[in-house]
């Protein structure tokens, strides 16, 4: 809003940290003011960034005088960081994927409702100028009903070996028990695309093909999907 200010509070100064630093900074109208992680180093490289405080105690945090938190954690941490922020009375931006189940994501929901704050989930590509124009063109009657669709988005991911690149050694992202694999981590993003464009989705079928082995389990490499919407439109979708 270009009335209002908003204080922010950075939950996780990991990778993913330095684009929501960059992303604030571009809003005249809001500033970072705490930036929380448990790694110190990385709470005071991140808050230096930022020109923030850096905290790694989360009550403090959630103590501080922001109005919003951006939560830019590892997936399974979403559910708690979510519920804890709501009970404080902050407005929460978490990144995606929201949850790995849908009773987390439930809980969130009610979490927030409950405390009557706004939650908002970090799905950005259907902000991308191609998708705002078409989805306009279908809202404003310019093209008609969509009645079918077609999503293709290749080079999300790529076969990588944990032993090819010591830097994602052990990373939460490779055991898709933590990060849901290439359906949570990617193919999310068509499934958002496609529901901003479609409207609300009555069902899903999907498969994954070119699994990669990862120290004994398999991450997924491409999912291809028919998306089917209450609005009888079909739509393929695929990543990878």
């Amino acid at each position: 809003s270009g009335h209002m200010e908003h204080r922010i509070g950075l939950i996780g100064c990991g990778g993913i940290a330095g684009t929501w630093i960059k992303a604030v900074d571009a809003q005249p109208d809001s500033r970072i003011e705490v930036a929380f992680d448990l790694d110190e180093e990385a709470a005071r490289e991140r808050a230096q960034e930022a020109g923030a405080r850096a905290v790694t105690d989360l009550d403090e945090l959630l103590g501080a005088d922001v109005d919003v938190v951006v939560i830019g954690t590892p997936t399974p941490s979403h559910p708690e960081l979510v519920i804890r922020a709501a009970a404080a009375g902050k407005h929460v931006l978490c990144e995606k994927p929201m949850a790995l189940t849908l009773k987390e994501c439930q809980a969130m929901i009610d979490a927030c409702k409950t405390a009557g704050v706004q939650l908002a989930i970090g799905h950005t590509i259907r902000f991308f100028g191609t998708f705002r124009s078409v989805r306009r063109l279908v809202t404003e009657g310019v093209i008609g009903t969509p009645v079918s669709g077609s999503f293709d988005r290749t080079g999300a991911t790529k076969p990588r070996r944990v032993d090819d690149d010591p830097r994602w050694s052990g990373h939460w992202r490779e055991d898709a028990r933590n990060s849901g694999g290439s359906v949570l981590e990617g193919f999310i993003h068509e499934l958002d695309c496609t529901r901003c464009v479609f409207g609300t989705v009555a069902g899903v079928s999907a498969d994954i093909a070119g699994n990669q082995e990862y120290d004994g389990y398999l991450s997924p490499q491409t999912v291809q999907g028919l998306v089917r919407f209450e609005s009888g439109a079909l739509v393929t979708a695929r990543t990878g």
